[in-house]
């Protein structure tokens, strides 16, 4: 959401209901919900200061594998 007081060439965050998807990094991101998974994970790869492609590549997997079994489901 954008306001006053952004600093110079901060991005925009998605806000709940936008539609995000396609490629983020060289990764192709998955949308669950309102929200893509790739964003989540850039975001907790921010958080955490690790790398984002190397978060994406053990999470990835795993949340395949919550759609796959049931856990998660597409909206």
């Amino acid at each position: 959401v954008s306001g006053e007081g952004e600093e110079a060439g901060e991005q925009e965050l998605p806000h709940a209901g936008q539609k995000v998807g396609g490629e983020r990094g060289g990764i192709h991101v998955e949308e669950i919900g309102d929200l893509a998974v790739g964003v989540l994970i850039d975001a907790i790869a921010d958080l955490l200061d690790v790398d984002a492609a190397a978060l994406a590549a053990d999470l990835l997997p795993r949340v395949r594998e919550l759609l796959f079994t049931g856990f998660l489901a597409f909206s």
